[in-house]
């Protein structure tokens, strides 16, 4: 997963309050250095975070990031030298070389002249050599650098990484809610209730995984 470059990057609805609380920390300069955002998968984690660090680095203050200054034209092309993104490459592990990388990119000077910011996806695929070179940076942050650490799987985290994030914790709507929010992006003949009832209640697993095939081989 790379951090989204489509044009829009969308606000799940559920998450209105988490957006509100961090926006408001980073308004009043009080943003945290180290997120961990964690949650069941298809929440939307990836969504909420990849729209949170191009809000970090746009040029407006207050709502979503506007889409139109030369910062979000970076971030849409996926060439803003001030977002980092580090997630699996070549192994099942993010290796200790990966977060030397991230060192090395956050005690350098912002190119932007403002934020950097960096994710990592998913956070609980660090090995324990990795792990441990991020605990120091932790420890011993860099100004106006973000890390957003991403992950289903909270527990596996070393306990040392998570007590020096701010914790973000992403639910699954309710269901009126996740029915209102399909029935504005599918066929009006779909039968919502049921697609919900196979995605254990996940709008963005029934909008990412489950079509016209899978229902076929489900009957």
């Amino acid at each position: 997963m790379n951090v989204d470059n489509e044009s829009t990057l969308e606000l799940m609805p559920w998450h209105e309050a988490q957006w509100e609380k961090l926006l408001g920390l980073s308004i009043d300069q009080r943003l945290p250095h180290a997120l961990l955002v964690t949650g069941p998968k298809f929440v939307g984690k990836n969504e909420f975070v990849s729209l949170f660090a191009a809000k970090l680095l746009c040029r407006e203050t207050e709502g979503m990031p506007c889409g139109q200054c030369n910062q979000c034209l970076l971030v849409k092309a996926g060439t803003h030298a001030d977002l980092l993104y580090i997630g699996l490459e070549d192994s099942k592990q993010i290796k200790v070389e990966q977060i030397r990388r991230l060192i090395e990119w956050a005690n350098q000077t912002a190119q932007q002249g403002g934020k950097q910011v960096c994710i990592i996806n998913p956070a609980d695929k660090m090995n324990v050599q990795a792990s441990n070179a991020l605990l120091k940076s932790l420890e011993e942050p860099t100004a106006n650098t973000i890390i957003m650490l991403v992950t289903d799987q909270r527990s596996t985290l070393l306990p040392t990484v998570r007590s020096r994030c701010h914790h973000i914790e992403l639910r699954q709507p309710s269901t009126e809610l996740a029915t209102q929010w399909l029935a504005r992006r599918m066929d009006a003949k779909a039968n919502i209730g049921l697609l919900l009832e196979i995605a254990d209640g996940s709008p963005r697993r029934v909008q990412i995984e489950i079509d016209e095939d899978f229902l076929s081989i489900r009957q």
